[in-house]
């Protein structure tokens, strides 16, 4: 996403934030929002998005990834 890349953290969150609410059950917007919203330091939302995005498909790419972030978040 441009947006993020750019560092447009609250313009990426806006259209993650979009994207999820049309489409809550995909794992990669549900990681993504979560990172984001980490990158702004919203740690309990980020931390919910994580977790729904590991449940969705534990077993799938997304999965490993929010598990680590999650744990990243931690310290």
């Amino acid at each position: 996403m441009a947006q993020y890349a750019t560092g447009d953290l609250d313009a990426a969150e806006s259209t993650m934030r979009r994207a999820v609410g049309q489409n809550e059950r995909d794992p990669a917007l549900q990681y993504a929002y979560g990172s984001i919203l980490a990158k702004q330091g919203q740690l309990g939302k980020a931390r919910a998005h994580l977790r729904r995005a590991a449940k969705l498909d534990p077993d799938g790419p997304y999965a490993d990834r929010a598990r680590a972030r999650l744990e990243a978040l931690k310290n």
